[in-house]
């Protein structure tokens, strides 16, 4: 889903430019990821826990409030009904 919703952002011809910073952004976040828990976990085992559930939050209130809708709905006839 993430590198649909990347291709339909991208401008025409930067397609592969998107998908790339894509990538690199899952691949950091593999490779970060538990280096920052192992370090976080030497001052408490819950603080990596912590620390991810407000990183989550903070991204999903971002991606909420910044990310354009990208689904094109075709409009409906006068009378039509969604059943």
């Amino acid at each position: 889903k993430q590198m649909a919703l990347a291709a339909d952002l991208s401008t025409t011809g930067g397609e592969g430019r998107q998908m790339s910073i894509t990538t690199t952004g899952f691949g950091m976040g593999i490779s970060v990821g538990p280096l920052l828990a192992g370090i976080l976990a030497v001052f408490s085992f819950r603080l990596p826990f912590v620390v991810v559930g407000l990183m989550l939050m903070i991204c999903v209130w971002v991606v909420h409030r910044y990310m354009p809708e990208t689904v094109v709905r075709p409009d409906k006839e006068d009378g039509e009904t969604n059943s």
